[in-house]
C-alpha cells in the first residue's frame, strides 16, 4: 500500500546501514581437507569476489524453496502484529517506508533474504538475472504487506540487496583468504553465522 504521510517523513539513506548479523545457525557440514581440485576464481580488481563459477537452476531451486525471512528481530515484530503480515506503506516524496521502524525492519529482512537465498556463484549483483531478484523480491511477501511490484519500491529493494550482497560475498572471500591456500579454503565451509544452511555443494 502506498500513501502519503500527514507528516514530513525523513529521508532514508540509499546507501543501506550495515546489516545486523543473524542469529547463529545449524552448519550443514564441515567437510574433511581435501585435495580434489575444484573451480575456483580469485576475483578481479573490479569484481566481487566468487565462490565458485558452477552454474546452478536458481531461478527454479527460488521458486520451490520460497521460505520464511526470519530471525529474532522479525519473529518479534510478527508476534507484536498479531502473528498477521506487516504492512509496509512507501511515502510518495522519498519513496522510502514512512516511518523509521518500518524501514529498519523492512531491510534488515531484506539483508536476511540475501544472505540465506542469493546465489553465491555471481560476481556481482548485476550478474543475477531478473528472474532470480524478482523470486528474492517475492519472499519479502512471506511477512509483509507490500506494493513489491511498484517501479520505485522495486528501486528501493534491489538498491538494498546490491549492498547486502556486496557485504555478503567480501565477507565470503574474507573467510576464504584467511584459510590460507586455495585448498584449504575450498575445503573449509564458512562459519554457521555466515553461511547458514547452505550445502557443502554451493560452497564447492
Amino acid at each position: 500500500m502506498i500513501r502519503k504521510p500527514a507528516n514530513a517523513t525523513t529521508r532514508a539513506s540509499k546507501s543501506g546501514s550495515q546489516l545486523p548479523s543473524q542469529p547463529a545457525l545449524r552448519a550443514t557440514s564441515y567437510a574433511a581437507p581435501t585435495t580434489t581440485e575444484l573451480p575456483f576464481e580469485e576475483p578481479q580488481a573490479d569484481q566481487h569476489p566468487t565462490a565458485h563459477n558452477s552454474e546452478f537452476l536458481y531461478p527454479a531451486e527460488l521458486k520451490k524453496t520460497r521460505g520464511k525471512t526470519t530471525g529474532k528481530g522479525m519473529i518479534e515484530m510478527i508476534a507484536s502484529n498479531g502473528n498477521k503480515k506487516v504492512e509496509i506503506i512507501f511515502d510518495q516524496e522519498h519513496w522510502v517506508p514512512n516511518t523509521e521502524y518500518s524501514n529498519k525492519k523492512f531491510t534488515t529482512a531484506i539483508g536476511i533474504e540475501v544472505r540465506r537465498r542469493a546465489p553465491v556463484c555471481y560476481r556481482g549483483w548485476n550478474k543475477i538475472s531478473g528472474d532470480i531478484k524478482r523470486t528474492l523480491r517475492e519472499g519479502l511477501m512471506v511477512h509483509f504487506d507490500v506494493e513489491i511490484e511498484h517501479p520505485k519500491i522495486i528501486y528501493f529493494v534491489d538498491d538494498k540487496m546490491r549492498s547486502a550482497y556486496t557485504q555478503f560475498k567480501w565477507k565470503l572471500h574474507d573467510h576464504y583468504q584467511k584459510c590460507g591456500t586455495s585448498i584449504r579454503g575450498r575445503a573449509t565451509l564458512p562459519p554457521p553465522d555466515l553461511w547458514g544452511e547452505r550445502s557443502t555443494e554451493e560452497w564447492h
